[in-house]
């Protein structure tokens, strides 16, 4: 879903005012697919997570979300929502972005424990 440019800014200010995130740490992408349709991305910087916009077939004002991590599940999917849903997701994505982000990867030390 292509945004304009109010909505890229409601997205922007939510991370800036998001107490443990900064823009920065951030890429802001957008590209057509399928038939010239829209998807907007906003890739967290070194990682594989994500959040992502697809413009709906049916109309330019809804869009459908999936993000990664989800709540507790790596990806989550919506159906068709309008931008203040989307906002709603954004919010919940931020949300599990942190959890996995401070969550320290226990196996990993344990294999590096063993190495040692």
């Amino acid at each position: 879903m292509k945004l304009l440019n109010s909505q890229k800014n409601q997205l922007f200010e939510i991370i800036k005012n998001h107490d443990f995130f900064s823009p920065n740490q951030f890429k802001y992408e957008e590209k057509t697919y399928d038939k010239g349709r829209w998807i907007t991305t906003i890739k967290f910087k070194d990682s594989d997570y994500h959040f992502k916009i697809f413009e709906d077939a049916e109309g330019y004002t809804l869009g459908h979300v999936n993000f990664s991590p989800g709540i507790n599940k790596y990806r989550e999917v919506t159906s068709r929502i309008a931008f203040e849903g989307i906002i709603k997701e954004f919010d919940k994505w931020l949300y599990s972005l942190r959890n996995e982000v401070q969550s320290p990867n226990l196996w990993e030390s344990f294999r590096e424990s063993l190495n040692n």
